[in-house]
């Protein structure tokens, strides 16, 4: 019984942690999605929510990838999405 316990408690704190990253990157995403509109429309650019969910993209994929390579058309937006993430906050 002791040792069912222990291991519901274990499970629980993992649960728990997990939920803690979530919540966490949720945050930070909603900061970088904030700050992306800022600089945007700083550059007088706008902010049209297909570019600010392109740079949310980019910057989640550059937090669990080495390096990326950003491909699309003429005019799409590739520069001024590495652009927008480049600037310092």
């Amino acid at each position: 019984m002791l040792r069912q316990l222990d291991a519901a408690t274990h499970h629980y704190k993992k649960i728990r942690t997990r939920l803690t990253q979530v919540r966490m990157r949720a945050q930070v995403d909603e900061a970088v999605e904030s700050a992306a509109r800022a600089v945007l429309q700083e550059r007088k650019l706008g902010a049209p929510a297909g570019l600010v969910a392109k740079v949310l993209q980019l910057w989640q994929t550059l937090r669990v990838r080495f390096g990326v390579c950003i491909l699309g058309p003429a005019a799409a937006g590739k520069s001024t999405v590495l652009r927008t993430l480049q600037v310092p906050c």
